[in-house]
């Protein structure tokens, strides 16, 4: 055959090779059943189909013709003459076809190979050009079913990470792979903590057990320690209280004795702050001088006050009660800018803003009266009727000038919200009082926190301890439904509720200042320290509450003094925690300049925690 068709014939199995070697175009590799063997076992006898090749005729050297000289391909019958140059005449039904010269590795086969005797036998079925691409064909060997081979999109200017490129596999589209140490920080694959020698070190974490870079005592506590107290801060903590640091422990609530006539007290049950009750009162009308705080029983109880405070403090004397009234007093100095003029006369005005529902308009009154005869702005106290089903009521302000000059006093866009009870729950009893499983908890009051001595009785202060820095101080909790397990805005806020809503006294006479052994007893408040497990907490603090150093008249004689605690809500009853066993009666106290001369004092055999010589 000529060098064309070899080469046709050599393509043809070539693919048949690629597709599966000789064993998938018919044979297991080794010889034919025709012809000599060449090694191997025989595979089968599988004829090459070469339906769109022909065959011309081409002389050996011989001179024989390899065709039938009709330019077809053969067909049983045709006389084919030697084929393999040894003088036998393969012609006859029988005879094997031509096998090709040898075919190399591209499946061309190259003129000249050695004689077709030597060759092996390599039977291939194809049918390319049939339209279905078959298990043997692929878009390599046979386009024309199987499609031509997808393009390579590397290269494409396009970095496609859904085809597989990456800096790695397509460094022509995707550019080169980042390397750490040359100077450029390659986000997102190089970061501070894969390559610090491009990026630059991490900064400080909290925690790591360092207190470095930006980190603060009120940034990251885990590494810089707890900050120290300072008034203010937020934060009702150390020694701080409501006489020391009213801005973060609240202020301190009114008493009966104070000298001021102020929350909930009245003519008939604070006659020394609030005057006796006049003549005439009790009569069912509220006539003359009488008012709710001189005559509550003809005028009704006095509506607690809401006071926006000059120091930027919002202070209450009584709870909101919903379906009740409120009176608003707005410090004139809280809000001073826009104080614009007109014609020589105050152009200016402050409007306190309130509603119990953020998404409808608000409610507005004045707070500010101006006396122009009298050339001077006074505070004007309006009274507000609070909403009957009212759980929150919000407030703001602003003081607008006449040339159109406004400030805002909003809490910087968040606005004040202060709670809103209903009427049974001021008027219920408190539903617990204690410390755990005890009445209350006596506590050593040191630099690091307080140290407890659990539910004695009696408890103890020294003199003596305030030398080592060292106070005492009796602990409690309390808990009111709907009082002290809510949500409030803020510390200051559950501060004023505390103080309130709820009231929690010593019902003692170890008095400020004027206390002694036997004396009539007084209440004296109980300082809020914080709202936490829906209880609130309280306490009451000997050495830093003025009782035995700072006042006038100096400390009260040493003794054994008694005390009970009372708790209520503003119309309900009071929980008493006194001694064990019998809450109702006062429990002991004993005060003394050392153990050595408070030592004698207990009743009994002294604890062995009060540091008594001998024992």
């Amino acid at each position: 055959m000529d060098a064309r068709t070899a080469a046709r014939i050599g393509r043809v199995v070539g693919a048949c090779l690629a597709a599966g070697g000789a064993v998938a175009c018919g044979g297991d590799g080794g010889g034919t059943d025709a012809g000599t063997d060449t090694g191997g076992d025989p595979g089968p006898d599988v004829p090459v189909v070469l339906s769109d090749l022909a065959y011309p005729d081409v002389a050996d050297d011989a001179g024989n013709l390899d065709g039938p000289g009709d330019g077809e391909p053969f067909e049983d019958g045709d006389a084919g003459g030697d084929t393999r140059g040894d003088g036998e005449d393969l012609s006859g039904p029988d005879a094997p076809l031509d096998t090709p010269p040898d075919i190399p590795s591209d499946g061309v086969a190259e003129p000249g190979g050695p004689d077709a005797a030597d060759a092996p036998h390599i039977p291939v079925v194809t049918s390319c050009g049939d339209g279905s691409c078959d298990p043997s064909e692929n878009c390599g060997a046979c386009p024309d079913d199987c499609g031509a081979c997808p393009e390579d999109p590397c290269g494409d200017q396009t970095c496609d990470g859904a085809k597989g490129e990456s800096c790695a596999t397509c460094p022509k589209d995707c550019g080169a792979c980042p390397t750490c140490g040359d100077q450029v920080c390659d986000a997102p694959e190089e970061t501070c903590g894969g390559c610090p020698q491009d990026c630059g070190a991490c900064p400080p974490a909290c925690p790591d057990g360092a207190c470095n870079g930006d980190e603060t005592c009120q940034t990251c506590e885990a590494d810089c320690g707890p900050c120290a107290p300072a008034c203010p801060d937020g934060f009702c903590n150390g020694d701080e209280t409501c006489g020391t640091c009213p801005k973060d422990c609240g202020p301190c609530p009114p008493a009966c004795g104070d000298g001021e006539c102020n929350g909930t007290e009245t003519c008939k049950d604070c006659p020394g702050d609030c005057g006796e009750c006049p003549a005439g009162c009790g009569d069912g009308e509220c006539l003359g001088d009488e008012d709710c705080r001189s005559c509550p029983d003809d005028c009704g109880d006095c509506p607690p006050t809401l006071w926006f405070r000059a120091d930027w403090s919002e202070t209450l004397d009584g709870p909101i009660v919903a379906g009740g009234r409120l009176r608003i007093r707005y410090d004139l100095d809280r809000l001073t800018e826009c104080r614009q003029t007109h014609n020589g006369y105050p152009g200016w005005t402050i409007t306190v803003f309130y509603t119990d529902d953020l998404s409808k308009p608000a409610n507005e009154v004045q707070v500010v009266h101006h006396d122009l005869q009298g050339g001077q702005s006074l505070p004007f106290e309006p009274e507000i009727d609070v909403p009957p089903d009212a759980h929150d009521l919000w407030f703001w302000a602003n003081n607008t000038g006449v040339e159109g000059c406004i400030a805002w006093d909003s809490d910087y866009g968040k606005n004040y919200m202060m709670p809103v009870f209903r009427p049974e729950e001021v008027s219920a009893p408190v539903e617990w009082v204690g410390w755990g499983a005890g009445g209350l908890d006596f506590a050593y009051g040191t630099e690091g926190g307080p140290v407890s001595k659990g539910d004695v009785d009696p408890v103890w202060f020294f003199e003596s301890l305030l030398g080592a820095e060292v106070t005492t101080e009796v602990r409690v909790q309390a808990y009111v439904h709907g009082i002290t397990d809510r949500t409030y805005q803020n510390a200051a806020v559950a501060a004023e509720v505390a103080h309130t809503a709820v009231s929690m006294a010593a019902e003692t006479d170890f008095a400020k200042g004027a206390g002694s052994p036997g004396a009539t007893p007084v209440l004296v408040p109980l300082e809020f320290e914080f709202q936490a497990d829906n209880n609130f907490f309280y306490r009451w603090p000997f050495g830093t509450f003025g009782y035995v150093w700072g006042i006038a008249g100096g400390p009260p004689p040493e003794g054994l003094y008694a005390f009970r605690l009372a708790a209520r809500t503003p119309k309900g009853p009071a929980t008493w925690v006194g001694r064990p066993g019998a809450p109702s009666h006062p429990r002991g106290l004993v005060y003394a300049a050392s153990p050595d001369t408070g030592c004698p004092l207990f009743p009994g055999e002294p604890p062995p925690d009060a540091g008594c010589p001998g024992r």
